[in-house]
């Protein structure tokens, strides 16, 4: 560990620590010495120690000296051991600011200095020698390390959309005990101030190979490795010096074409879309954002690969958002609406509005709805088939649109007797069999009717034993 010589000048030990503890971790922080005035050192008589610890909610740097002070912290736990061996110690409690003081006899003492968390647990901790001088005011430099409670790895990107040879960058962060990244100039030290020492390893036999340079000792490491077509890289951590006794999580770096991509929008608040690649049990790549930041709800996507996706009006969206390759921002095209969207294959764009209308667009999407189809409000979704054939759940069945969608309907009739609410969802199967959900039928209760192609005979029918659409 770090320390620092004091800076003598009198009786009062004054540290101020500034702390960047914002987000999710700690940040740069350094301890600034008080003015002092000039006294004499010696054995006989006291000297006040005074604390200020400040403790930001914003990201503060300095690079005068390096520190740790987590968000977590809500409490300084001071020892003092002085000259003739006596100990004193006390617990300042912290808000945004901890104040204490101390009263310590004149010489040479040691401080050893722990910020906590509201159970007591080290979060970062330094020692360091000071002389006391009895009467006048003491200056201090502490260096506070963190504490390593767990460790996790962290692709840079998080999956590769191409196979091609390429690098790959690797973050290796140290958590303290309450999950926040540490983040700053110093060492990593473990509960008993012991170096930690973080070593990598990979089945990868180039991988490994590479790894093998690195010891990771203190935060900000990333680690460029070499990538040459795999369909994943799995890297894990040891600790080889000092004691972690948390997690030691190691990460997977998957590789594959977005073409291949599962893409959903991403949970609110995020505006956000995620695609996961194959195998799809790996890390999602956030792709592209919505214009003005609103949630996203239902999407869809045409052959050239743009998505469509509607903004959430609970969370203050209102109309659709066009996302195009490669670069995916997202630009509002609809201004207005919420519900189901859909594209056929000849590029016709269908926006749903449960409690009136379909409305459907043609590309480029900048003009007025081409046609609008009447909708159920007890329908949910709507559905095409490989022609673009236009299927909606009505009381009475389901009616089907077909291009330029300005005629009359056809009317795929309900079931049987026992299906004798609106038909609530469509949508079709792998082998294209339309399966059209009637929700609520009787109390806690729906029904499937699956027919084949080409939809005029009688369909399959089963009751489920909740109201879930297909």
């Amino acid at each position: 560990m770090t320390t620092r010589n004091a800076n003598v000048a009198a009786a009062a030990l004054t540290a101020i620590l500034l702390a960047g503890c914002g987000g999710g971790g700690g940040h740069s922080t350094s301890v600034t010495p008080s003015g002092g005035t000039t006294g004499t050192s010696g054995s006989s008589g006291t000297g006040t120690l005074a604390f200020t610890i400040s403790v930001p909610t914003t990201a503060t740097a300095t690079k005068r000296m390096p520190r740790y002070v987590s968000a977590s912290t809500t409490q300084a736990a001071v020892v003092v051991t002085a000259q003739n061996g006596a100990v004193t110690n006390t617990t300042i409690p912290c808000t945004s600011i901890c104040t204490g003081s101390l009263s310590i006899p004149a010489g040479l003492a040691n401080v050893q200095m722990t910020l906590e968390d509201a159970g007591g647990k080290a979060l970062s901790q330094g020692t360091t020698p000071v002389l006391i001088v009895s009467g006048q005011t003491n200056n201090v430099r502490f260096t506070l390390d963190g504490v390593v409670h767990s460790v996790s790895l962290q692709w840079v990107p998080a999956v590769l959309t191409s196979t091609a040879a390429t690098t790959v960058a690797l973050l290796v962060n140290a958590l303290d005990v309450d999950g926040n990244v540490i983040t700053y100039d110093g060492a990593y030290v473990d509960a008993n101030d012991n170096q930690v020492v973080i070593k990598l390893s990979s089945p990868d036999a180039t991988v490994n190979a590479a790894l093998q340079s690195y010891a990771v000792s203190a935060p900000g490491a990333v680690i460029t490795l070499p990538y040459s077509g795999e369909s994943s890289i799995t890297v894990t951590p040891t600790v080889t010096s000092g004691t972690v006794t948390g997690t030691l999580a190691g990460a997977t770096l998957y590789a594959s074409s977005l073409a291949n991509a599962v893409w959903v929008p991403a949970y609110p608040p995020y505006s956000a879309i995620y695609a996961y690649v194959p195998p799809y049990t790996g890390t999602y790549v956030a792709v592209g954002a919505s214009s003005n930041g609103a949630p996203l709800t239902y999407m869809a996507m045409d052959t050239s690969g743009n998505i469509f996706a509607t903004e959430n009006t609970g969370l203050g969206g209102n109309g659709v958002e066009e996302f195009s390759p490669p670069g995916y921002q997202g630009v509002q095209i609809i201004s207005s609406g919420a519900g189901p969207i859909k594209v056929s294959a000849s590029g016709y764009l269908f926006f749903g509005n449960p409690t009136s209308n379909i409305a459907i667009y043609a590309p480029p999407y900048t003009g007025a709805a081409v046609a609008t189809i009447p909708m159920n409000a007890s329908a949910v979704n709507f559905a095409l088939d490989a022609a673009g054939n236009l299927y909606v759940p009505t009381t009475s069945g389901i009616a089907v649109y077909r291009p330029p969608y300005t005629g009359s309907p056809t009317t795929i009739a309900a079931a049987n007797a026992v299906n004798t609410n609106a038909q609530t969802t469509v949508s079709f199967d792998g082998s294209q069999n339309l399966v059209a959900n009637t929700a609520n039928q009787a109390a806690g209760t729906s029904v499937l009717d699956i027919y084949a192609p080409p939809y005029t005979g009688t369909p399959a029918n089963y009751t489920l034993n909740a109201s879930i659409p297909p």
